[in-house]
């Protein structure tokens, strides 16, 4: 496709041109300026009766096969003109698919206490297909958008504010308000071929968040506590996805849409390609090609590594070949003399074994005698443990009994010492009675007495404390001579343990010696056996021939017939011989070692080899299916978009294109649009009106690939001049049927299609909400709204002419033309639909009230083209 952008070569000839000259502009007078004005808005209401005309034809066309003449006709380049308006040819059957299924649809919402919402304040019934949000600027219509994102789980920053407490309302008649909620009642609808719906039985749920001033909230779904994920798992059961939103488009992000980069530069970024794949599936793919890539590439570098190495340990065992041989070469001459030193060995063992034999039967004996040493002292330590059980329990007692003789020794000191002072009482009592006055004789007598009781009684216990010590010191006595006994036997017993303990040292030492000989005996048949064996083991590496049979072990008639001093004379010759020549044998072992890491390396790379290639495989095939799935899906997104482009245009076009086709996922995929009558360019090089066009027609295309239930649309025709919004609104009112659309707009060419208008006004800082159904052929009478009058003419906000309405009833002007005076009787016919007798409170409107109330109408009721 040819893509050919002029920009560049416009403003390079715009630079290069001829200043124009200065001049001052005239102003128009006010009657210019109101026929210029009149004339605009009857060149747009032809300009969307066109566009409403054009999409009918088409759809015609495609239903039935059929082609206008009288309205139709094809120009030089075979596109069709439609009443002097380019378009392409019929839309595609598969462009505009229907979900037979059941839906999911917003019917109410329950505010209370949030942002502008004082109080409970019910928005709503929604109508299961549009709704139209209108009011004056700062009454709240996008609060109603905040409401759901704070209830889908937005964060705080997305919702307008800069933390959850901030959305309680606060008013001056609503003060220190501590929480606010917002319920979203839901329920599932079919939609029947007639255009009505039926709802789905025992559909219906609410999902509610409620927020706290300490900045917590929480969810319920059917009034049971819930966390944010059990509600994103219950919407996207029905379709919604609330990880991306793609059922909000804000007024902020709708040009964003369209200017997405082909692909984001960091792994949060979210790019065309992101996009598309978000919408196609094929993003679960993207973490396991990833994974295996970082795998597939691990392992190339695990492979030239272990390469390397390889051919390393090849040339190491290379080098090691020559000296190999010469060691192999040595080895043959070697085993030529090891009968002859296998002989000697022999020879030598059996002298061994005969001493060993002697050694080991001395041993035995030592190690009798040691056991009968060892019980005997097992016996003594056993008696001796209970001689000293004994003796520390009569240690025990005597100790004891000490303790009680003390404590009765202490008791009668202070016996004694009670005994003295009470006899010093009783003398310094005597003198007293000596000099004391008769009156207290009596007195003094009976104080004597009492002394001399406490006397007596002491003398007893004093006595009873002398028998029992004097008892206490027997038994001591008695405990001590016996302990002192249990300690002589004790010390018997020692000095016999110590005795036997004293002979069993030296029959351990003589024991250690035979057992040091027996040893050194041992070591030697070990070592003569071991040099033995190595004899047998000394094979030659890498000989084909058949070895020569082990070195067979001779009988004792044999060895006694061999001299010693012979077969040593016969050896040492032998290995002077082979000494002289002798190589490095380590070089054997060397080069066994080196083909042993060449063969390990040589297996690990085939094994690191074989799993590269299964990942690559496994790489190839998912890619392969990321691919394919991919394509077919962007391939039919891209086509959707031609489509959706087309009619919102009335004759652009638009094409998704990928930035590099053999790899798509490497630089993403390009937006490029060709509005009408100019030339391919990219998205930032045009207006934000078209950039608006640009993103809803991407919005629709990928619904049609996968349908949402529900889209929330936020002021997104805010820059669309009036063609593009007729164009959009009747896209949504007949190829969007089967969704719910919820849309804030100021455009009459927008709301005035909703089936419902939900009309928001503002009064005291607290929003007001109030639903109207807007029947087909009539708009139906709005709060302070004139009949049939949504927006005035001279370009004055529909909130302004309701705020003008509220607080000043319509007047009569006498002095207006005969144009404006409308009489009950007089009808005005727009698109072949006529407006029935005006009430007297529109009869005095001007002229230009009465037409746009009739472009207001003609899209909720068309009986014929025009």
């Amino acid at each position: 496709m040819h893509k050919a952008n002029n920009s560049k070569g416009t403003l390079q000839r715009a630079q290069t041109g001829r200043p124009r000259a200065q001049f001052q502009v005239p102003q128009p007078t006010a009657q210019q300026q109101m026929c210029a004005q009149q004339e605009q808005e009857e060149d747009a209401r032809k300009t969307i009766i066109g566009a409403m005309y054009s999409m009918d034809v088409i759809i015609a066309m495609h239903t039935k096969n059929a082609v206008d003449d009288d309205q139709t006709f094809f120009d030089e380049n075979g596109l069709i003109r439609f009443s002097g308006i380019f378009n392409l040819p019929p839309v595609p059957s598969d462009c505009f698919m229907v979900n037979a299924g059941p839906r999911l649809i917003v019917v109410r919402i329950l505010i209370t206490n949030f942002k502008s919402f004082a109080g409970e304040v019910k928005v709503g019934p929604f109508d299961q297909s549009l709704t139209s949000i209108i009011g004056p600027n700062g009454c709240g219509k996008s609060n109603i958008i905040d409401a759901m994102m704070f209830v889908f789980g937005c964060r705080a920053n997305r919702i307008r504010c800069s933390r959850i407490s901030a959305l309680i309302h606060s008013s001056s008649q609503f003060l220190n308000v501590e929480n606010c909620s917002v319920e979203v009642h839901l329920k599932q609808i079919v939609d029947r071929a007639d255009g009505s719906c039926e709802d789905v039985p025992s559909s219906g749920f609410v999902i509610e968040r409620t927020a706290k001033s300490d900045n917590s909230s929480y969810y319920q779904i059917n009034e049971k506590r819930a966390q944010l994920k059990d509600v994103a798992k219950l919407l996207a059961q029905h379709g919604v996805d609330l990880a991306h939103s793609r059922f909000l488009v804000l007024d902020s992000e709708v040009e964003s849409i369209a200017m997405m980069k082909p692909k984001g530069q960091t792994e949060n970024e979210t790019g065309m390609l992101e996009l598309l794949e978000e919408i196609v599936g094929t993003q679960c793919y993207a973490r396991p090609m990833q994974q295996l890539t970082k795998r597939v590439d691990q392992l190339s570098d695990e492979h030239a590594v272990k390469l390397a190495r390889c051919r390393v340990a090849e040339l190491d065992m290379k080098a090691l070949e020559q000296r190999f041989n010469k060691a192999v070469d040595y080895l043959k001459k070697q085993n030529e003399m090891m009968h002859t030193k296998s002989v000697r060995i022999q020879k030598i063992l059996g002298i061994e074994r005969t001493k060993m034999k002697q050694y080991t039967k001395e041993h035995e004996t030592f190690g009798k005698e040691i056991e009968t040493h060892g019980k005997g002292t097992a016996a003594l330590r056993q008696q001796r443990a209970e001689m000293e059980a004994a003796f520390r329990k009569e240690t025990e007692a005597y100790e004891s009994l000490e303790k009680r003789c003390e404590q009765i020794k202490n008791r009668l000191v202070t016996a004694e010492r009670d005994h003295t002072v009470i006899q010093m009482t009783i003398k310094a009592t005597n003198e007293q009675r000596n000099s004391a006055v008769s009156a207290n004789n009596r007195n003094l007598r009976e104080d004597i007495k009492a002394e001399e009781e406490r006397l007596k009684s002491l003398d007893e216990d004093r006595k009873k404390c002398l028998k029992q010590k004097e008892k206490l010191e027997k038994e001591a006595d008695g405990a001590k001579s016996h302990s002192a006994e249990i300690k002589r036997q004790i010390d018997g017993i020692t000095q016999k343990i110590f005795k036997r303990n004293i002979d069993r040292i030296d029959m351990d030492a003589k024991l250690q010696a035979a057992e040091k000989k027996l040893n050194e005996l041992m070591g030697h048949i070990y070592e003569w056996q071991y040099q033995l064996l190595s004899l047998k083991l000394n094979e030659i590496p890498g000989d084909t021939q058949p070895q020569a049979e082990p070195l067979r072990e001779l009988s004792e008639e044999e060895l006694e017939a061999e001299n010693l001093e012979a077969l040593q004379h016969k050896q040492t010759v032998l290995e002077a011989e082979l000494r002289a020549t002798k190589p490095n044998l380590r070089c054997i072992k060397e080069y066994n070692e080196k083909c042993i890491v060449y063969r390990d390396l040589v297996r690990v790379l085939e094994d690191i080899n074989a799993k590269r290639t299964e990942l690559w495989d496994k790489y190839s095939a998912v890619r392969k299916r990321r691919y394919k799935e991919f394509i077919d899906g962007f391939h039919i997104i891209t086509r959707k978009l031609k489509t959706a482009y087309q009619l919102l245009t009335i004759g652009g076009d638009a094409d998704l294109e990928l930035v590099d086709s053999m790899d798509p996922f490497n630089q993403g995929v390009n937006f490029t649009v060709r509005p009408p009558k100019k030339s391919w360019s990219r998205i930032s090089n045009l207006s934000g009106g078209e950039k608006a066009i640009c993103s809803l027609a991407l919005i629709f295309a990928l619904h049609h690939y996968k349908p949402s239930p529900l889209y929330v649309l936020d002021a997104v025709d805010a820059s669309l001049d009036y063609k593009n919004v007729a164009c959009v609104g009747a896209y949504i009112k007949k190829f969007m049927r089967n969704t719910q659309f919820i849309v804030i707009s100021h455009r009459p060419n927008t709301f005035e299609l909703g089936n419902v208008v939900l009309t928001l006004t503002s009064s005291n800082n607290c929003t007001e909400s109030v639903t109207v159904r807007n029947h087909p052929g009539e708009l139906s009478q709005l709060p302070g709204l004139p009949t049939k009058q949504p927006m005035n003419p001279n370009g004055q906000d529909v909130g302004e002419t309701i705020a003008q309405d509220q607080t000043s009833p319509p007047e009569n002007n006498e002095n207006e033309s005969p144009n404006s005076q409308a009489g009950p009787s007089q009808q005005v016919t727009q698109m072949g639909h006529q407006v029935d007798e005006e009430t007297p409170s529109t009869s005095a409107q001007p002229k230009e009230r009465i037409q746009g109330k009739a472009r207001g109408t003609k899209r909720n009721h068309r009986k014929e083209p025009l």
